[in-house]
């Protein structure tokens, strides 16, 4: 009785993980951009043109801002000599240069600014070679997810688990 219970069990337990679809496990890896792009000699390159570049400009907005300040001197120094007109074009003088600076750190500093598009001009080419020699070792090892340890980011996900139809066709879209 004891053996033909057990063998019930047995062939129950068997069934079940016979109709069971067997998941496959997901291979996941890491990469350090920051270590990897610290050995790429192109890429330290780069790095000391965005600095002597961006030392450059701010060299230039410092010269202006200097401008600004020895006309806001020259304009309290003077100030109670000056007429109402004199004063008001003073000001008007002082506040378009202001504007000018203000102009000059968004062109060279802003997000579409030129120290932005050089360092795009200047990083995507080494970046992108980062990323397409991650996914060929990801393809050639089977790794379905590669993640940046520098920065958190997923450099690789296996196209072949995506589910994001499903997910839309769950939401009845």
């Amino acid at each position: 009785m004891k053996k033909t219970v057990y063998l019930l069990t047995a062939l129950l337990i068997m069934s079940v993980m016979a109709f069971v679809v067997p998941q496959e496990q997901s291979s996941v890896a890491h990469v350090d951009t920051d270590y990897i792009l610290k050995k790429i000699p192109a890429y330290q390159d780069a790095q000391k043109e965005l600095q002597d570049l961006a030392q450059q400009y701010r060299s230039d907005i410092d010269a202006h801002v200097h401008e600004v300040d020895s006309l806001f001197k020259v304009y309290q120094d003077n100030e109670v000599l000056m007429t109402p007109e004199m004063k008001s074009r003073m000001k008007k003088q002082i506040m378009d240069k202001d504007k000018q600076v203000k102009e000059l750190q968004k062109k060279y500093f802003g997000p579409d600014g030129l120290l932005a598009k050089k360092r795009e001009e200047l990083m995507k080419p080494i970046m992108d070679n980062v990323y397409n020699a991650v996914k060929e070792i990801a393809e050639q090892a089977h790794i379905d997810y590669v993640f940046d340890k520098a920065t958190g980011e997923i450099l690789y996900a296996n196209p072949e688990l995506d589910r994001s139809d499903v997910v839309l066709k769950k939401l009845g879209y």
